[in-house]
């Protein structure tokens, strides 16, 4: 419904918005139950357990870092882009692209000092679908599970060659989440209110 209202005020009036879109987003401020990749993998991973994915850890899809979903909004913004970049839709490079779930873990584990063994839980559709009555955030996948059921890639070659962005190496996001969660759990574990 949104991205139908934007293409509308798109077409009706072009010089007056732009938009960038990402496929599902991951990072160091990105990395909790409402990221299915931070939340679900990488946090899972960090803190010893096994990954968690939709319906199967083969599908490849992907994920867009926070920090280069950032810069592709300052890029379309910034006054010397702004005539090429109005009313568009754009795609924003993306550092994870065409995985699978298995491979991304594998590049987890390279950066944690015990690796996590064992193979994806996989939730199916119907369990998306049972943990949505008492999960908001599971409520709100459960229409977007067309995303989860194939492969999900996209392109943003577009944007890529307008504007000379690429996306952030994926070790390098993979890194940067893995270290945000680490330092993130090792506060907790030193906080005064975690030992009571």
């Amino acid at each position: 419904l949104i991205r139908a209202k934007m293409q509308k005020r798109m077409d009706e009036s072009p010089d007056s918005i732009v938009a960038v879109g990402g496929s599902d987003f991951f990072g160091p401020h990105a990395a909790d139950d409402k990221s299915v990749l931070g939340g679900v993998v990488v946090k899972r991973m960090v803190d010893g357990q096994a990954p968690m994915c939709f319906v199967s850890s083969k599908l490849r899809h992907d994920f867009c870092y926070c920090h280069d979903f950032a810069m592709a909004l300052y890029t379309v913004s910034k006054d010397e882009n702004r005539p090429k970049s109005m009313g568009r839709f754009w795609i924003c490079p993306h550092t994870i692209q065409s995985k699978s779930y298995d491979e991304i873990a594998q590049m987890v584990n390279h950066h944690l000092e015990s690796k996590v063994q064992g193979s994806f839980q996989a939730l199916p559709t119907w369990m998306v679908g049972l943990l949505g009555l008492c999960s908001s955030i599971m409520y709100e996948l459960r229409e977007m599970m067309h995303m989860w059921k194939a492969d999900y890639l996209v392109d943003a070659s577009d944007f890529e060659k307008t504007f000379g962005v690429k996306a952030t190496a994926p070790d390098e996001a993979i890194r940067e989440t893995v270290l945000a969660l680490k330092k993130a759990k090792a506060t907790a574990a030193a906080s005064p209110s975690s030992s009571t």
